[in-house]
């Protein structure tokens, strides 16, 4: 049972959900749920696959088995860390803290992911997202800058490699970023992911 602000992160199996009230219901899942795949209205996008993407492979199992867990996320706000990260075995979700106003157009961060993709869910207000594609040896292949002004809710999917980055352009504006698998660089971060005491990273290899 929730409030209505919260994350719950389901074990594998059979699930039920019932929503009461009104307001938003996300639900997240990795391609390792195979019977939903055939469903996804971006199916056909993947049919070769995404070679560029690395292979997800899931992290440890949580401490304690596989249950029910549920996350109130007023209970996860930390000033000392922007967004709040929380893991499971296959995906992490960062949700964003809500933007007082329009982000600054002199402190935005353009950044790409080398071998993962990312989904950016925009929960509310409106954004632009600011996409450049790398320029390599061919000419030909070279594209111009995409800025796409969205409401909420919706959804983009970010290939690897793309430069990015997302302007919120009001007040109350909030999205989540989603990863498949569970970014590692987060992972590093102390106190980032909040319930990293219950998701245990895989070995890293020493440097």
């Amino acid at each position: 049972m929730g409030d209505g602000n919260d994350l719950f992160i389901v074990p594998p199996g059979a699930t039920s959900l019932e929503a009461v009230g009104r307001g938003q219901l996300v639900r997240i899942f990795s391609h390792q749920a195979l019977d939903l795949m055939p469903l996804a209205s971006n199916h056909s996008d993947y049919a070769d696959g995404a070679p560029e993407v690395a292979a997800l492979t899931p992290w440890p199992e949580p401490v304690g088995g596989f249950r029910l867990r549920h996350y109130p996320l007023d209970l996860y706000v930390d000033a000392r860390q922007p967004g709040r990260a929380f893991r499971s075995c296959n995906l992490m979700v960062n949700i964003t803290d809500v933007y007082p106003g329009q982000r600054d157009s002199k402190k935005l961060k353009p950044h790409s992911h080398v071998d993962f993709e990312q989904i950016t869910l925009t929960c509310e207000g409106r954004f632009v997202h600011h996409l450049r594609t790398p320029w390599g040896i061919d000419s030909t292949q070279w594209q111009d800058d995409q800025h796409l002004d969205i409401g909420s809710p919706a959804a983009l999917t970010i290939p690897a490699g793309l430069i990015h980055t997302s302007q919120a352009m009001e007040q109350g504006c909030w999205l989540v970023d989603i990863f498949g698998p569970p970014r590692l660089d987060f992972s590093l971060m102390p106190g980032f992911v909040r319930n990293a005491d219950e998701y245990p990273m895989p070995e890293v290899p020493a440097v």
